[in-house]
């Protein structure tokens, strides 16, 4: 039986195994394999996940202990931003909020506190926003009257003619912002309506208040696109082990629309 890669150690920790057969795979791991390990996770962006689950198995696998260090630091560096992340992002839902424009958290910003129930498991590099496209300039004018700039010049017209974002804003010790007025790209083989997005859209209580989200249908949907089209499978692993949690999160609601429609 040919020997375990390191690849394979990691999509192991990171399936549906149980705890016993992820410490079997792992029991034999010498240091330098551990830092591959660290090394890959890191890579795709999982290492905050990759330690949630080696840390109850910690007592039983003999993992080094400055591999332990950089896992715990990843992790909590991950809780701290995102903090820092929901934080802003609650100021900003007050704001549009305030000027009647409803926005739809996309992605990570929702996944990470309602899907993966842990807000330092799933990283962001952003904040993902869906707005109507009519509201796009004054969308621009409330984040310039927040202190946040387009990181270039927005062309309106031709950028929703070429994408279904505009360019990102960013801010002096802000994440940056990506407003969306679609999930699919308008050049791209996939046409979707935004306006019946925004009619199934679902709304949810969060420590920010209620807010609205995309449906379990469209919520899979928008990853898988995302995930093939947008970005060609490339590091792909954080976008399949999104489609798992949104799968065991959502899955009965998804389930029962498909028996409705067959």
């Amino acid at each position: 039986m040919s020997e375990i890669t390191v690849p394979e150690l990691l999509l192991d920790c990171l399936s549906r195994k149980s705890p016993d057969e992820v410490q079997m795979s792992l029991e034999q791991m010498n240091t330098a394999k551990w830092q591959q390990l660290l090394e890959q996770s890191q890579q795709y962006g999982v290492t905050p996940l990759l330690y949630s689950i080696l840390e109850p198995l910690s007592p039983n696998i003999n993992i080094p202990p400055q591999i332990t260090e950089k896992l715990r630091n990843i992790y909590l560096q991950s809780a701290g931003r995102n903090t820092i992340l929901y934080n802003q992002l609650g100021k900003l839902l007050i704001v549009f909020r305030k000027n009647n424009k409803p926005v739809i958290l996309l992605k990570g910003a929702y996944l990470a506190e309602k899907a993966y129930g842990n807000i330092a498991l799933r990283p962001m590099q952003d904040i993902d926003l869906l707005i109507r496209k009519q509201d796009i300039p004054e969308v621009c004018k409330i984040l310039n009257e927040s202190d946040y700039s387009p990181l270039k010049p927005i062309h309106t017209e031709f950028d929703i003619s070429q994408h279904h974002h505009i360019p990102q804003f960013v801010g002096p010790g802000k994440i940056p912002i990506e407003i969306h007025w679609n999930i699919s790209s308008p050049l791209g083989p996939f046409k979707i309506d935004p306006e019946e997005l925004w009619q199934r859209a679902v709304t949810e209580e969060t420590k920010d208040g209620t807010v609205l989200v995309l449906c379990a249908e469209d919520l899979l949907l928008h990853i898988i696109i995302h995930l093939s089209f947008h970005n060609n499978f490339e590091a792909s692993l954080l976008s399949l082990y999104d489609i798992k949690v949104v799968l065991e999160k959502f899955g009965e609601k998804i389930n029962r629309l498909t028996k409705t429609i067959v």
